[in-house]
């Protein structure tokens, strides 16, 4: 192997590495920035609604497009359905407020089960 095409086969697992842990980080990040935003502001925050939708819309694109973005990489595809997932709730409940509270209860049971999944495939990235 030519040093040349060591040095970006390590620099694409050190970019592979950073984007995994980015995906899994995002889900307790997430939570936090949610309940901050509730608490500090209430119902009314200081960006406009369609900013869920625009959460909405770039989740869906995480969901069925994670083939052009990351390559052959399974586990980032992976991290990207993940992580996919999680943004569309987000979007939806920020866009539509469903259930109020109740809804963000549910948002955050539903991260709970998300964020070991998508941190499992940060440790299988890493060979663990």
């Amino acid at each position: 192997m030519r040093p040349s095409s060591m040095k970006e086969e390590l620099s694409k697992s050190f970019i592979e590495r950073v984007l995994a842990w980015t995906y899994s980080m995002g889900f307790p990040l997430g939570v936090t920035a949610l309940l901050y935003l509730r608490v500090h502001f209430g119902y009314n925050p200081p960006f406009p609604a369609s900013l869920g939708l625009a959460l909405l819309c770039i989740g869906l694109a995480d969901i069925f497009v994670p083939t052009l973005i990351h390559g052959y990489s399974q586990v980032l595809r992976r991290l990207s359905i993940y992580s996919g997932i999680w943004t569309s709730l987000v979007g939806i409940w920020l866009y539509w407020r469903l259930w109020g509270d109740s809804g963000l209860v549910v948002l955050i049971a539903l991260a709970l089960p998300l964020w070991p999944l998508s941190h499992r495939e940060v440790l299988r990235l890493q060979g663990r």
